[in-house]
């Protein structure tokens, strides 16, 4: 993956990625020169730790508009 690489030799924190048609996303954080996964998220929250901050993301509103326009 080129997009992989060059976020990695950027030194680019963390990787996420999202799968809509399945309601999951997938965050990996670069430890090391490497990304490891975290996890797999539906509807949990994670806490990103950005360099000045910290960001509480809900990973079940990503969802929300889907799940009320299907019904």
């Amino acid at each position: 993956m080129i997009r992989l690489q060059l976020y990695r030799d950027e030194g680019v924190t963390w990787y996420v990625l999202v799968y809509p048609s399945a309601a999951k996303a997938k965050v990996y954080r670069l430890v090391d020169g490497e990304y490891r996964k975290v996890g797999d998220f539906h509807d949990e929250q994670h806490d990103f730790a950005l360099s000045r901050c910290r960001i509480a993301f809900d990973f079940a509103r990503l969802w929300q508009d889907r799940r009320a326009s299907s019904f």
